[in-house]
């Protein structure tokens, strides 16, 4: 039977359906990524007097973009075989509860399980230094701003991930990437081909400020401030909307 409403019910079944299928993978790969950055904290603060927060944060966030979006590429991994697909699109669940509770698990429930490790890794790592090692290990606040503003971009970036779980079949974390290289240098190409037409060069340094084009399209002024808005507030409400219409279309 299949439904077409948002129930809140249903949700916390296929969040936990998700975390049942997925429990072993997850658990495997927090373990090994955690006992080897544990392994990498203990060693710098028994090597250097101090540990600052640039280090351990340097550290722990390339793993934790690079694990978070790997995960969101799985998400809809069932629908990449016929006999998963099958019981996946068969399930009694709308479509949109099925992509929000997607979204839930690889987005919210993951900054929140980020959260809880760096904070205990930052205490155990603190506590090992200051008793074993007489050594000095910067304390990580719950609310630190450079975590959470990574926390912010993660879920801006995780939406294209998401795009890449409901668009692609099989190897979506690969061929999500592989576009996001594609559309960096068709960017970059069509940005040079209508930067020359509009200055007539490449070289935009040779460009007078006080030029009557300068003074029209300030490059300077302008697109840093319109890319910096359309990746806060646009860039992942178009890719969770897209994700949705994916997962949509592919359960037709």
């Amino acid at each position: 039977m299949k439904t077409t409403y948002f129930d809140i019910k249903r949700i916390g079944l296929l969040l936990r359906r998700q975390a049942v299928l997925q429990s072993h993978i997850m658990v495997i790969a927090a373990g090994a990524i955690i006992g080897l950055l544990l392994m990498v904290y203990l060693l710098i603060t028994y090597t250097t007097p101090y540990l600052d927060k640039e280090v351990f944060l340097g550290l722990f966030l390339p793993f934790f973009y690079f694990v978070g979006f790997l995960f969101s590429s799985r998400v809809f991994h069932e629908l990449d075989t016929p006999e998963k697909g099958y019981v996946y699109l068969t399930l009694p669940a709308a479509t949109v509860e099925k992509w929000f509770s997607g979204w839930v698990i690889s987005a919210v429930f993951y900054i929140i399980f980020s959260w809880i490790v760096v904070i205990l890794l930052n205490l155990f790592v603190l506590t090992v230094g200051d008793l074993l090692f007489d050594n000095t290990v910067v304390r990580i606040s719950l609310f630190d701003e450079t975590l959470w503003n990574n926390f912010r971009i993660y879920l801006i970036l995780q939406s294209i991930f998401l795009f890449g779980a409901s668009y692609f079949r099989r190897h979506n974390f690969l061929k999500t990437l592989l576009s996001l290289i594609l559309f960096g240098f068709f960017i970059s190409f069509f940005s040079g081909i209508l930067g020359y037409l509009i200055f007539g060069t490449f070289d935009f340094s040779t460009i007078e400020p006080g030029s009557d084009v300068s003074a029209h399209l300030n490059f300077e002024e302008t697109i840093p401030v319109l890319s910096r808005f359309c990746f806060n507030y646009v860039l992942a409400p178009v890719f969770l909307f897209i994700s949705y219409i994916s997962l949509r279309e592919r359960q037709i």
